[in-house]
């Protein structure tokens, strides 16, 4: 497989670079923290639970562009698919807290889980509230008896919207800690790899697809085998499978309403990710289950990557003022109430 020509950055830490150009481009909103590998929001309201959202660098906006006015007041972002440390997270967590705690929100991986847990102990030591929620919404990942092994993908997004919609209206610590777990625990998201990505700066290849002409169901980012491999169906027929796959994740009866997010990992386009959208939508109201709101995108793109992630979110009432709830970042926006409901 043949390189791709990828920027080449000035320093060994592109991330960092990418950071500094995010900030740069939105000098109003955000302030740079290079010393804690952190963006944080400038206007930050007092006497509330703040957001700290961490991951790897390397599938933003996903988390270095989502801080915010209704989403995270700071983000923390290690180097290119490794977890920021508890040290850059302490700090983080340390500069932006307003006096009510502070709720850590990244994926369930080994280093993040680590990290956060270290950072959440560093901050309690030293008598700052904090709770940590990891997100696991990674289908491809186990099965449902092992949930725990899932990673946090895709679905990220909106349970830092929803914890984010939480403290921002003013619900305590337990409360926001709450509010993210029940979004956690009601949200499925299934990955479908058709061509792999390309690392920054080198352009090199970061995994060779297992067969040629394929696609993967639930294929990791890093190459990690899926459970299913086929020929690219046509758009109707690939939509049912994703359907069939994600709706054996939770009890959908009639009347159920999902939000649905069809994200592109970097390589599909606005054509494909709204061919497939359609038919996915149109899928969920043959079956009668209302569509709460749908979005699709770049959202979580793995550099240049061929495939998609879709997620749905089982919206129970307890979920929807924090989902209707404003938000806005330069790289996701959501209106109140949600404009494309079926109900």
């Amino acid at each position: 497989m043949e390189n791709r020509i990828r920027i080449i950055g000035d320093t060994d830490d592109i991330i960092l670079e990418e950071m500094e150009g995010v900030v740069l481009e939105n000098p109003s909103l955000y302030e740079y923290l290079p010393q804690y590998r952190c963006i944080a929001v400038k206007e930050r309201k007092q006497d509330k639970v703040v957001v700290l959202a961490n991951n790897g660098g390397g599938a933003e906006p996903m988390f270095a562009g989502l801080a915010g006015e209704g989403m995270a007041d700071a983000v923390c972002t290690g180097h290119l698919f490794s977890a920021p440390s508890a040290y850059h997270i302490y700090e983080s967590a340390k500069y932006i807290y307003a006096g009510k705690g502070v709720l850590l929100l990244t994926g369930n991986f080994t280093g993040d889980f680590l990290n956060n847990d270290l950072a959440a102990e560093l901050l309690e030591i030293e008598g700052y509230q904090a709770r940590c929620v990891y997100v696991r919404d990674d289908i491809g990942a186990a099965g449902k008896d092992h949930k725990e092994r899932r990673g946090g993908i895709g679905g990220m997004l909106w349970v830092l919207k929803m914890a984010s919609a939480a403290a921002s209206m003013g619900l305590d610590l337990d409360e926001v800690e709450n509010i993210a777990r029940i979004a956690a625990d009601h949200i499925y998201t299934l990955p479908i790899v058709f061509d792999t990505g390309y690392l920054p700066v080198t352009g090199t290849p970061m995994f060779q697809m297992p067969v040629r002409d394929h696609i993967e169901f639930g294929m990791g980012f890093n190459g990690e085998p899926g459970f299913l491999s086929m020929k690219m169906p046509k758009a109707g027929e690939l939509a049912e499978k994703i359907l069939t796959l994600l709706l054996d994740e939770f009890e959908a009866g009639e009347q159920d309403h999902v939000c649905l997010m069809v994200n592109s990992l970097g390589s599909l386009g606005f054509l494909d990710l709204h061919v497939l959208e359609g038919k996915i939508i149109k899928g969920l109201r043959s079956r009668d289950i209302s569509v709460y709101d749908a979005i699709s995108g770049w959202y979580s793109p793995i550099q240049g990557m061929g495939g998609i992630t879709v997620t749905l979110l089982h919206m129970v009432p307890e979920l929807k003022p924090y989902y209707d709830y404003p938000a806005y970042t330069p790289f996701y926006m959501k209106r109140s109430p949600s404009i494309q409901r079926d109900v």
